[in-house]
């Protein structure tokens, strides 16, 4: 996946002129091979993730933080956030879930805020996977994209590729929002319970669609 990445700093009252179309979806829709087939369409994109990872990284600059609040096991210094001992805390823990978020979320905002204002394309993708769980976003989008699929298509596709058990699957997705508000949520809704080529196909007529807005 392409990643914008910014250079300089954030400034607060940044304002932001591209056309920013967001690409949401539950876990296991498919948003990265998505956001992979807006790229081959050259289409600029950006990962939420991407940029969280980067911060939690080693030496990422939200690690001083994260040290800060939760302690030293949760940071190996030479590899950065122990992500799987994180996960385990935050999951049965919603007040170590906001905290979390709490030191992510403002330094995912900025580093976004700046590196899509520098993108060239008609349009830029932002995939940002919890759009819909979240109250309020600093980035105002021009469009909504949902991947959507079958639950059981989630289900068998992140234990396909992960080791979660599907008991585990189930916990993440009850977590997320439900497939019907994701739907009425988005402009654009994009089934993705077939093969590559159908989400090629589908992505394609979508872009044909946005360039022409």
């Amino acid at each position: 996946m392409v990643l914008l990445w910014p250079v300089g700093r954030w400034r607060p009252g940044f304002r932001l002129s591209k056309r920013i179309v967001i690409l949401t979806g539950g876990i296991g829709c498919g948003k990265s091979e998505a956001a992979r087939c807006f790229h081959a369409l050259g289409i600029e994109t950006l990962d939420a993730d991407d940029l969280a990872h980067a911060l939690t990284g080693p030496s990422g600059e939200a690690l001083p933080a994260i040290h800060q609040a939760f302690g030293s096991e949760f940071v190996d210094p030479g590899h950065g956030l122990r992500r799987d001992l994180m996960r385990q805390r935050v999951f049965s823990d919603a007040a170590a879930k906001a905290k979390l978020e709490g030191i992510l979320h403002p330094m995912i905002q900025a580093k976004a805020l700046e590196a899509l204002g520098q993108a060239k394309s008609n349009y830029v993708i932002y995939v940002v996977p919890l759009w819909f769980e979240k109250a309020s976003h600093a980035i105002k989008p021009w469009k909504i994209v949902a991947l959507d699929c079958p639950e059981e298509t989630q289900i068998q596709r992140v234990m396909a590729r992960s080791s979660l058990r599907r008991d585990e699957v189930l916990a993440i997705m009850g977590q997320q929002v439900s497939r019907d508000t994701r739907r009425l949520g988005a402009d654009h809704v994009i089934p993705n319970e077939g093969s590559l080529s159908d989400l090629q196909d589908a992505i394609r007529t979508l872009h044909q669609e946005l360039i022409r807005s």
